[in-house]
């Protein structure tokens, strides 16, 4: 049989297959590798040899990892053009295992971490001009061949995609723009990119969004300054709290009649020592989270390095015993031949197949060499130091516009004061925060409020933010009136929505983890919701294997379509290690990170999702990990309404957003009730609706009511929503069509099993398939 890598072999020894005339014996050879292709083409998945490996599933069972997305290369067209036969190059795809086998592709299947081979398989296409080609080889320097970035290779090949319109590629300039990755830190450049990567002004509509500005440089500290600037922060902490007692004492022997004055100053210092303790304790907390954070870290890669050595001292060994028993097999052949022949053909199949387990123990022990080191560099380079990130400045609201070549514009309304709310985060403590070069002072959970009861037209606002290392984040923008209200736009009628899927997940019972008190009964209750107001095609997993929810994530990628819409929803215990996110199903164990699943995973998967608009509902620690660039949003001060012109604009658009708990910090598993704060909000903000609501509207109406129950419980505890990093989405959004009220005959097809009868059969091995009703039992 032919294989993929022997017709490459061919085409690599020179053979002109385009045009020109051939030889009798080059046009044999062509008609027979076309021939064999066309065999392979045909006996699809048949033809790809089946080893037994670690990776197997049982009993002929779809393998849930065969549903993760490979860098694939499919064979070459036979393609004819009059009398000459001719093969087209390899051509490159991002697809799921099972797929690209199914089409007689080659991928790398034991080690997909490995960038080296996705490169191998986009670069010669990027170098010919694909623009999807050029931003796969720019995300591949972005992640690091060798797992150190190469930013600005990234950007050279991002910008080649985007000057040819590919607005993923836009998408990722902006971001980079945004961190000041490899370039300058800019966010005016960021949002520019941003709002061409939109693509809304096609339809006569502005970009708005949220304002952030942050400093990308993150200084290293030994653990040993860090350890000192905690113990700096205690003392400190020490003398306020000693002097606010001391000015409380004060306060009580004045008594009632006082003098009115005295009293007055010393309230107001009381006041001020007692913003100075909070924000002294939040830069304590905010240190002392790094330490356990980097302490932790620590261990699980030490855990790691040790399995990794255990695991490469079996192989090595499995291999040495693989090469004396083929040494035995060369000898007993040697000694057969002349007087067996069937006895030595059948030594000489023994030895073929001995020589393929060698080379795949050769494969594993290089694999876990490889981890090995990859593990003592990491622990090496990073063990007595911590990065210590800059500070950061967001507006929470109002949401800015943002136009060609100009600041950011914040718009405000005539006749009324401008307020802006903002967030300032400083991880190695605020020094100042300036508006216009006068100190405002932020709450001790870094929440600043600016009201100006006086704004000329195109007033100028600055904001720095400088830190106790002397860095700082600037924000500039620019405040114009709010222009008159929109004509009335109609109505959603005829607007096509798509069918709704979800898949929703609760984990409560962890079998080497501590069980969670509400997760399984958040999940259940957002799954009825779902079916019963919004009319979805639900699937609920409880208390699921990281097997599960990959095998189901992978049968929702199969049954949606273009033009679809999925929801995943997840609670359950998460995990952020070295900045990486990780989802812990029910199985995962404390310090075996290959038991995790990444949010590198669920954003790969999304990527080659075919449903138009996605939306990931994570409740879990540190889900932030998942987000990070802007999301377009419709340019209205009001939460109530949505405009019609806006939703006809999404609903062209793919989405991948993904809403969060918590951000990059521990979240409640307890609230009212039997729900968590973040769920008991969701349930209620969607519960409440009568008419359609988008996600950043669901955003909006939960956030408040997150934060204000959350810390009565002394957390600091704030929802985001953004684009998902590497999702594969553009600028559309998710939307929320309930089935009663204005919208209940919206058109939202209703779903049908026949429907997938084309697309079901990989599930075979899969116990919740049935084949009389071609579709998965739970849906």
């Amino acid at each position: 049989m032919v294989s993929g890598s022997m017709l490459a072999r061919e085409s690599n020894r020179g053979i002109d297959f385009c045009g020109g005339k051939m030889n009798s014996s080059l046009r044999g050879r062509v008609i027979a590798v076309a021939t064999a292709l066309v065999v392979v083409l045909v006996g699809g998945c048949q033809t790809t040899p089946t080893r037994k490996t670690a990776m197997s599933a049982p009993n002929g069972a779809v393998d849930p990892e065969d549903y993760l997305p490979v860098d694939c290369l499919l064979p070459g067209q036979v393609r004819r053009i009059g009398n000459t036969t001719y093969l087209t190059p390899r051509r490159p795809v991002r697809t799921s295992a099972i797929d690209c086998r199914i089409r007689g592709g080659e991928y790398v299947a034991y080690d997909r971490a490995d960038y080296r081979w996705a490169l191998k398989v986009w670069l010669e296409s990027a170098k010919q001009g694909d623009p999807e080609a050029q931003t796969y080889v720019g995300e591949i320097y972005e992640r690091g061949i060798d797992g150190r970035p190469d930013y600005r290779q990234a950007i050279e090949w991002y910008r080649k995609a985007a000057e040819q319109g590919y607005r993923r590629a836009m998408r990722k300039l902006g971001y980079f723009y945004e961190k000041g990755l490899g370039v300058p830190q800019d966010p005016v450049a960021a949002l520019n990119w941003y709002r061409r990567a939109a693509g809304l002004e096609e339809d006569g509509l502005m970009y708005a969004t949220q304002l952030r500005a942050e400093v990308a440089r993150q200084v290293r500290l030994r653990l040993s300054e860090l350890e000192r600037r905690l113990a700096d922060y205690r003392r400190q902490a020490a003398r306020l709290r000693q002097a606010l007692q001391e000015t409380k004492r004060r306060l009580n022997r004045l008594g009632e009649g006082a003098d009115a004055p005295l009293r007055g100053e010393l309230e107001r210092r009381l006041a001020e020592q007692e913003r100075a303790l909070q924000a002294s304790l939040q830069r304590e907390k905010r240190l002392r989270a790094l330490l356990e954070q980097k302490s932790e870290e620590t261990r699980i890669l030490r855990r790691q390095l040790e399995s990794r050595r255990k695991a490469l001292a079996e192989a090595e060994a499995r291999l040495q015993q693989a090469r004396a028993e083929l040494d035995s097999l060369y000898a007993r052949l040697e000694t057969t031949r002349s007087s067996d022949a069937a006895r030595a053909r059948e030594l000489e199949q023994a030895i073929d197949e001995r020589e393929r387990r060698l080379a795949e123990l050769r494969d594993e022990v290089a694999r876990l060499d490889a981890e090995a080191r990859q593990l003592r560099r990491r622990l090496a380079s990073g063990q007595e130091e911590v990065a210590l990130p800059g500070p950061s400045i967001e507006i929470v609201r109002p949401l800015a516009v943002v136009t060609r070549d100009t600041k950011p514009r914040i718009l405000y309304r005539e006749n009324e004061a401008a307020v802006i709310v903002g967030e300032v985060e400083a991880p190695a403590g605020l020094d100042r925060l300036l508006v216009n070069g006068r100190p405002v002072a932020p709450d001790e959970k870094g929440r600043f409020r600016i009201r100006l009861d006086r704004v000329r037209p195109n007033m100028d606002l600055r904001i720095q933010a400088r830190d106790a290392l002397a860095r700082e984040a600037v924000l500039e923008f620019t405040l114009v009136p709010e222009p008159p209200p929109a004509r009335d736009e109609g109505d959603f009628a005829g607007l096509e929505f798509g069918r709704y899927f979800a898949l929703v997940i609760g984990n409560n019972d962890y079998r080497h983890l501590p069980p969670l008190k509400s997760a399984a009964q958040d999940a259940q209750a957002v799954h009825d919701l779902l079916v019963e107001r919004y009319g979805f095609r639900s699937r609920l997993l409880l208390d699921a294997t990281r097997e599960q929810i990959i095998a189901a994530l992978g049968e929702m990628q199969a049954l949606v379509g273009e033009k679809d819409n999925l929801l995943i929803y997840y609670a359950g215990h998460g995990k952020l290690v070295e900045g990486r996110g990780y989802w812990l199903p029910v199985d995962a164990e404390p310090d075996e990170i290959t038991r995790w699943i990444p949010n590198s995973t669920i954003t790969d998967l999304l990527e080659i999702t075919k449903a138009r608009h996605v939306m990931v509902v994570a409740d879990s620690c540190y889900s932030g990990s998942l987000s990070g660039m802007a999301v377009p949003r419709p340019l209205q001060t009001a939460v109530t309404k949505v405009s019609p012109r806006w939703v006809k604009a999404m609903l062209k658009r793919r989405s991948r957003t993904v809403l969060t708990s918590g951000g990059l910090k521990p979240v409640l598993d307890v609230g009212k009730g039997r729900h968590s704060v973040f769920a008991r909000a969701f349930l209620d903000a969607l519960q409440g609706s009568g008419s359609l609501m988008d996600g950043y509207r669901l955003y909006q109406r939960i956030v408040e009511p997150v934060r204000q129950e959350a810390l009565r419980f002394g957390l600091d505890q704030t929802p985001t929503y953004a684009a998902i990093l590497g999702g594969g989405g553009i600028s559309g959004e998710f939307f929320f069509v309930p089935r009663t009220g204005a919208l209940a005959d919206a058109a939202v097809p209703e779903w049908r099993p026949a429907d997938l009868a084309a697309r079901t059969d990989q599930f075979a091995g899969f116990s919740s398939f049935s084949r009389s009703s071609r579709r998965l039992s739970p849906l």
